[in-house]
């Protein structure tokens, strides 16, 4: 069954949805638990310009939605560096011991693995991630004075993985702009 949303925004941009679906399991001869976990990815560009008619495109198909493509990603590029930047540097953390990677982005490893892990490892780890991020981030942020709040008009979060896979943060900032931390540690198997 195919639901619709109406999604706020105006002028040009770069729409990304993402998914991620959760299955277990549990055995209560053996008190064991199996699960199984799948992600995807879509995204959309849109173009509202006074110069051009309203189009939208996944891959460009032109050289007018080439430059568009070129442009929205620069964009936000740059917004996400600067966003980033400034939550390394609140938080202070030595970003050389990290891989990082966008939450959009994390669809990309339910087909590959993380450098340095094996396969089931990684889904191991996207899985527990994932559960942090649907307790703390999209049922609502936990601020500090203890008051929850919309994720909607965060920030998009940044997942730095450290290098020895001990443990990762999730950054972001409110749509209030308040710098959000949270920490998922690993015991490595």
């Amino acid at each position: 069954m195919l639901k619709y949303t109406k999604i706020p925004g105006e002028d040009s941009n770069h729409y990304v949805s993402f998914s991620y679906h959760h299955g277990e399991i549990h055995y209560q001869d053996t008190n064991s638990i199996k699960s199984t976990q799948q992600m995807s990815r879509d995204h959309l560009y849109v173009i509202d310009s006074s110069f051009h008619s309203l189009q939208s495109f996944r891959t460009p198909k032109n050289e007018v939605q080439l430059e568009w493509k070129k442009v929205i990603d620069h964009i936000q590029k740059q917004q996400q560096a600067v966003t980033t930047d400034r939550l390394i540097e609140y938080f202070n953390i030595p970003i050389q011991q990290y891989h990082q990677e966008y939450l959009t982005n994390l669809a990309t490893y339910h087909e590959e693995s993380l450098k340095g892990l094996t396969r089931e490892e990684t889904q191991n780890m996207i899985g527990r991630l994932w559960e942090g991020l649907y307790k703390n981030y999209f049922l609502g942020i936990k601020k500090d004075d203890q008051s929850i709040i919309n994720p909607i008009g965060s920030s998009e979060p940044v997942i730095l993985f450290s290098k020895d896979f001990s443990h990762l943060y999730v950054l972001f900032e409110t749509s209030e702009g308040e710098p959000i931390q949270l920490i998922l540690a690993f015991e490595r198997y």
